[in-house]
């Protein structure tokens, strides 16, 4: 029978962040605006067997990732393959399995929003820590949770800034980080989950928090090896996801809320008129952003105004988990019923 990941189940209604400090700026001009022209194709995949995606990756303008677990024929036994790689090639969604072993079993893959392109290798988060070469059919274990001092914990989440310098995330608080040659386990601040990270430049945020278990929660500020809590004040409910760009730090859950500097002690509410539980925070700029959420909610921010496509996407009763963005190309993935989901979005200027 299926185990279903704590991941899957949190990002179909939340997700998480990252930042770097900068001094306050002042507030942009509301005349800063980009285009809510947005046109979007939606693709299902799989038949059954609760298939999902769980996270996108966009390399290029016609080559993006995704990865969960997808059953071809819902007669399959739960379990076997679970996990395969999605590529949109710019015009179609096809999936084969990865093989892999982590503890003699294959598992979903969790996390390509850390995946990166680094000489060639991409980095995927499934239990332990695997590198693909993107071509073959095979993905190399680089970390093993066994080494884990809660060996209860498992990696979920991947951040690779550079070729020496990758994070791992998951369960429990668990941050490790690989700087060329050798993986260090980073001090742990908590017992909760880490939902999602984001990384730019030197500097990764990570959110962490037990949805559907407490309202706690904790925005961690990583660089190199010094993790360092956040100021949560004044947000009451768990955090599922984390984006940043100088001057503008976002955080989403049960709202969105916005920093200009990770040093101000406050957080400031987005006014948006949806009472969404909000799964994932990602963007090009403070005026060209998306928030995503449950029952197909996906927003978009243009720097004065929102605009919602869940209409479009008609995903009422699904979920969308995560999404990718790179100037006017977005990837969102999620699932509804047994199909998993795949939609591109394309920016008609």
């Amino acid at each position: 029978m299926k185990t279903t990941s704590f991941v899957f189940f949190v990002l179909f209604s939340f997700c998480a962040l990252t930042c770097k400090k900068e001094s306050p700026t002042a507030p942009p001009s509301e005349f800063d605006t980009t285009s809510h022209a947005w046109k979007f194709t939606i693709n299902f995949l799989g038949d059954g067997g609760g298939s999902a995606l769980y996270d996108a990756f966009i390399v290029n303008n016609s080559t993006a990732y995704a990865v969960g677990e997808i059953y071809s024929d819902s007669s399959i036994e739960f379990g076997y393959p679970p996990s395969v790689i999605a590529k949109w090639d710019g015009t179609a969604w096809n999936s084969s399995p990865l093989n892999y072993r982590y503890q003699g079993q294959s598992h979903p893959i969790h996390s390509l929003s850390g995946i990166s392109v680094l000489g060639g290798q991409f980095w995927l988060a499934a239990g332990g820590i695997f590198t693909w070469d993107g071509v073959s059919s095979q993905a190399p274990l680089v970390f093993s949770r066994l080494t884990l001092q809660n060996q209860n914990a498992t990696i979920v989440k991947i951040q690779a800034l550079s070729n020496v310098s990758v994070y791992g995330f998951g369960t429990f608080g668990t941050i490790v980080f690989y700087n060329g040659s050798a993986w260090e386990i980073l001090a742990n601040t908590s017992n909760l989950n880490v939902q999602d990270i984001y990384g730019n430049g030197g500097t990764v945020l990570a959110v962490t928090s037990y949805p559907g278990e407490s309202l706690d929660k904790q925005i961690l500020q990583i660089n190199g090896t010094t993790v360092t809590q956040l100021s949560t004040n004044p947000i009451q409910g768990p955090l599922t996801s984390a984006w940043f760009v100088p001057g503008h730090y976002y955080v989403v859950g049960q709202g969105i809320y916005e920093k200009n500097s990770l040093s101000d002690s406050v957080w400031k509410q987005d006014s948006v008129d949806t009472v969404d539980f909000f799964s994932c925070v990602r963007g090009n700029a403070w005026n060209d952003f998306f928030v995503a959420g449950g029952y197909g909610q996906l927003l978009h921010y243009n720097g004065k105004s929102w605009q919602s496509y869940r209409n479009v996407l008609g995903m009422q009763s699904g979920g969308i988990t995560s999404i990718a963005v790179n100037g006017n190309l977005m990837i969102g993935v999620g699932g509804l019923g047994s199909k998993a989901v795949a939609f591109v979005g394309r920016r008609e200027n």
